[in-house]
């Protein structure tokens, strides 16, 4: 059964996503952003967190030397991704980007450096 995109979600919400410091890569120019990697998923579900529900201190606890990027649900959902939410009893803000199932890898891997490449800090922990 396809995904069905939560439209009570719009275009210009803002959700972040945690970026591991293996995941933060050191441009030529000396900025900072994430890998492709940090928007992929085994399986294919990228956890990501609502802004306006969630704090960047909540989203980051218990992730010390996480970095916290964000983005505008539209860039996802223009690529083709469907977003939905899934709430869980300790974090309410908590939801999926979920990548097509037709999609290749290569489809992925494209859009995943889109994502990277379109996104901003909200909080860059330089990787030591």
């Amino acid at each position: 059964m396809p995904w069905t995109d939560d439209l009570t979600i719009g275009s210009n919400d803002e959700i972040w996503r945690r970026i591991a410091p293996s995941h933060v890569i050191r441009l030529p120019s000396g900025d900072y952003r994430p890998s492709s990697a940090a928007f992929r998923d085994s399986e294919r579900a990228v956890s990501v967190h609502l802004a306006v529900l969630t704090t960047e201190a909540d989203a980051l606890d218990g992730y010390p030397e996480h970095s916290l990027a964000g983005l505008r649900v539209g860039a996802p959902r223009n690529l083709g991704y469907v977003i939905n939410r899934d709430p869980t009893p300790i974090d309410p803000s908590h939801a999926v980007l979920l990548v097509p199932t037709e999609w290749s890898d290569g489809q992925e891997q494209r859009a995943s450096r889109q994502l990277a490449i379109g996104c901003w800090w909200i909080r860059l922990r330089v990787p030591r």
